[in-house]
């Protein structure tokens, strides 16, 4: 028996310098999976390809996310 995480990627929240237009990539590392995924920061909202993933839970592993973006 084993325990999935499924989540799905809403958006980023909290960064006082995102604005219309920036371009943004996630990278989240769990120990040996990897997940990537770029988005677009719009007016009123974000555009995520893709959208939602899924983890194969493991216990002891390290859960490492990363965002980086760039400015127009």
């Amino acid at each position: 028996m084993f325990v999935v995480f499924a989540c799905c990627r809403a958006g980023l929240f909290g960064f006082a310098r995102l604005v219309p237009g920036d371009n943004c990539e996630m990278q989240l590392k769990y120990g040996s999976q990897k997940w990537r995924c770029k988005g677009k920061i719009g007016d009123t909202s974000q555009l995520w390809e893709p959208q939602s993933f899924s983890l194969k839970a493991t216990i002891g592993d390290a859960f490492n996310i990363r965002v980086v973006y760039d400015v127009r």
